[in-house]
């Protein structure tokens, strides 16, 4: 057994070969994930310019298919989680024929590598907690690899379409998505394979956690509309396609990797409901400052590592409200409110908020406001 206590000496003692996969997988994916980020960014800014509104369905494309996430959840606790684990391994091809098709078919293309990406995750999220009963320190080493990955992919990016064309960064990307899934495939731990669990539990199992589900689509999009779109601002401002690699992931990696132990031994000691709070408050401070500013101030605020206090948080909220056989649909949750964030800034990406970038931060930080405020209730009031 590991101990809580102490964070490097039982984390190691708790180190098995599955361990090793399932963090290898996510580095690898979340590589990909960086330069697919890094490509598509790039692609975008070069061949449309500022098109606020292909860029807020593009954004709403990545994430409206997480909504699946509840489902690749429920699927793995029910029938088993390496078995649904398999249909990752489809989320590579459309990664490669971006390459081959016109920027007009980059949002669907987008939407099918996550659709295939969020009925998977949840069977190696939810393996995780399970074997490590909801461990903070565990999860936060894991997505710490995440971290490293998702840094890595942008400037790993940069450097490929500096040298050769988007079509062969394309391709790389593909590969090193597949790579993960072969390897945590192969060492997915008999123990924690999952099945068995009834269809109706899964109802009930919501309703212990709804009111959180609700605090966190309207943190993920207020982040989500105003992160998505700057992004266009950041990459103009920076120029290089490989000093913009560099600031948009690898920097903010950085950040989160310094944050991350931090974060896991925290949520050991004090209700994840906490961090979750903390994050969305910041959020709202960090917006503001990044839409008032320029130059060094305005990198600073974006290296900040906010994020990973929404994701320990509310991850750690759901999983520790329900049982070890249920969490794959645990993290199925939290994804899947990406993903209704997502059909949030599907419908924003119609309206005249995105015609001008000063209506898009008032309308996230109206979001992130509510987010803020729903949780102090829940927390503090509706204990």
């Amino acid at each position: 057994m590991y101990s809580r206590a102490v964070f490097i000496p039982g984390f190691l003692r708790g180190v098995r070969l599955w361990h090793v996969g399932f963090y290898t997988y996510f580095f690898l994916v979340n590589i990909s994930f960086g330069m697919y980020l890094t490509i598509s960014r790039d692609m975008v800014k070069s061949l449309l310019g500022y098109e606020y509104s292909f860029m807020t369905l593009l954004v709403a494309s990545e994430n409206l298919p997480l909504m699946f996430s509840i489902l690749g959840g429920g699927l793995g606790d029910v029938i088993g989680r390496r078995s649904t684990f398999l249909i990752g391994f489809l989320s590579t091809i459309p990664l490669i024929l971006i390459g081959y098709l016109p920027i007009q078919l980059l949002p669907l293309m987008a939407g099918l590598y996550m659709f295939f990406w969020s009925l998977a995750q949840p069977s190696v999220t939810g393996a995780l907690l399970h074997a490590t009963s909801s461990s903070g320190i565990h999860y936060s080493i894991f997505a710490m690899f995440g971290t490293i990955g998702w840094g890595i992919g942008g400037p790993l990016a940069g450097i490929i379409i500096g040298g050769y064309d988007w079509r062969i960064a394309w391709i790389v990307t593909g590969l090193i998505n597949i790579a993960g899934y072969i390897i945590a495939y192969l060492l997915f731990p008999k123990h924690v394979v999952g099945g068995g669990v009834e269809p109706r539990e899964l109802f009930y199992a919501l309703r212990h956690v709804y009111l959180y589900v609700v605090a966190s689509i309207l943190c993920v999009s207020g982040f989500l509309l105003f992160f998505g779109n700057y992004a266009l601002i950041l990459r103009s401002r920076i120029g290089d396609p490989s000093l913009f690699g560099l600031f948009y992931t690898f920097i903010p990696a950085i950040m989160g990797l310094i944050s991350r132990p931090i974060l896991g031994y925290a949520s050991e000691r004090i209700d994840p409901r906490l961090l979750a709070l903390l994050g969305s408050l910041l959020y709202i401070f960090v917006i503001t400052g990044l839409y008032l500013s320029t130059g060094i101030m305005m990198l600073i605020l974006w290296a900040l590592p906010i994020y990973p206090l929404i994701d320990q948080g509310f991850m750690l909220t759901f999983s520790r409200r329900l049982r070890g056989e249920l969490q794959s649909f645990a993290s199925g949750l939290w994804w899947s409110s990406f993903s209704l964030g997502g059909v949030i800034v599907l419908l924003i990406s119609f309206t005249y908020i995105t015609s001008e970038f000063f209506y898009i931060y008032i309308v996230s930080l109206t979001l992130l406001l509510s987010s803020t405020i729903l949780l102090m209730i829940y927390i503090y009031w509706k204990r």
